[in-house]
């Protein structure tokens, strides 16, 4: 980013219920990655001012608001009555809400979920309103290069789409070398996740290293497999201890295009423990296969037993990809370096 910001506002628009002053206090006492959620306090760089604004749930206004300015006629200038110079939504969904509720002069998104549900053949109203908003932006961005081009294809090319490595707080998911017992860890609860393959797996892997620790983040209501330890969601901190006691971490994942489970594979990575995740569209980029871990076939129950039986029989092996996994993640996926690149894609937009 440039030292001398063309920008004099900026502001942030954060999903209805993510206090971002609340996240702020939590990082002071350790508690949380990052000042802001994201990393997007680094945004800072990029304007004078940066400002942290909150979503609300639509009122009656806010979608006649919507409504004006979907039937005004393109190139029309929008009144801009919140003072910025540019709003950053991180989802499209408060994408919505930004145009709604903090209008700027120029606004950018990120399209996280809208492709799937897109080229799905159930869509619900917000899904379509999504659709006919985000041609409004300035600017789009992506975290899975797949998702790049279908995007520009359903919005018919009538906004800039950019891909935007994802990148985590590794100085607060810092390093740790192997545990000396093996254990294996899964987390992650969003909807395309996919338990059905992660308990045939686990099944699996007990039937040859009956003696492993299974510990896995779970919503699925059925009964575990034998030997399986549920936990439920756990503050950040305790998360990262979590990954630090794994020998292995695994992101079963059903088929999708927006590299779900990403965030997983990073914190672990730099806490430098080896992956097995589904190589689902985007993933390559997070997870290099036989370098940081390994990929394997989505609803593929047989193939994630057997790579991570390959991790979990070579403790050096798995070391090694614990390194290269910290090293890539320095490399590549710092919310740092994702700020600096965010910054780039405002700055050449506006």
């Amino acid at each position: 980013m440039s030292t001398q910001p063309r920008l004099k506002k900026l502001g942030v628009i954060f999903p209805d219920g993510l206090d971002s002053n609340e996240w702020a206090g939590d990082h002071r006492l350790g508690h949380v990655p990052d000042r802001w959620p994201y990393g997007l306090h680094r945004l800072s760089e990029a304007a004078e001012q940066t400002e942290a604004l909150h979503a609300r749930p639509l009122g009656l206004r806010d979608k006649v608001t919507l409504a004006s300015r979907l039937l005004r006629p393109k190139g029309l200038p929008s009144k801009v009555v919140s003072g910025l110079d540019v709003g950053v939504a991180w989802d499209e969904y408060s994408a919505v809400k930004m145009v709604a509720q903090y209008p700027a002069k120029a606004m950018f998104s990120g399209v996280i979920w809208a492709t799937d549900t897109w080229l799905s053949k159930e869509q619900s109203l917000r899904s379509i309103a999504t659709m006919h908003v985000l041609p409004l932006l300035a600017g789009l961005w992506c975290l899975s290069r797949p998702q790049v081009d279908a995007t520009r294809r359903i919005t018919k090319g009538r906004v800039p789409i950019d891909f935007l490595p994802f990148g985590i707080d590794h100085e607060f998911f810092s390093y740790a070398e192997q545990p000396e017992r093996a254990r294996i860890l899964s987390l992650g609860v969003d909807r395309d996740r996919d338990p059905e393959t992660l308990f045939a797996a686990l099944e699996l892997v007990r039937q040859v290293n009956p003696k492993v620790e299974i510990m896995i983040q779970t919503d699925h209501k059925g009964a575990l497999p034998a030997g399986v330890t549920r936990f439920e969601r756990v503050p950040h901190a305790a998360l990262r201890d979590l990954y630090r006691t794994a020998s292995v971490v695994l992101v079963p994942t059903r088929p999708n295009m927006h590299a779900s489970g990403m965030t997983v594979a990073l914190e672990a990575a730099a806490t430098g423990r080896p992956v097995v995740a589904c190589s689902t569209p985007g993933m390559e980029d997070y997870v290099v296969h036989g370098e940081t871990g390994l990929l394997v076939r989505p609803q593929d129950p047989e193939a994630m037993a057997r790579a991570t039986l390959e991790i979990l029989s070579d403790k050096e092996c798995a070391r090694e990809f614990g390194i290269r996994a910290r090293e890539h993640v320095e490399r590549e996926h710092t919310t740092e370096l994702m700020a600096r690149e965010l910054g780039q894609i405002i700055a050449k937009r506006v």
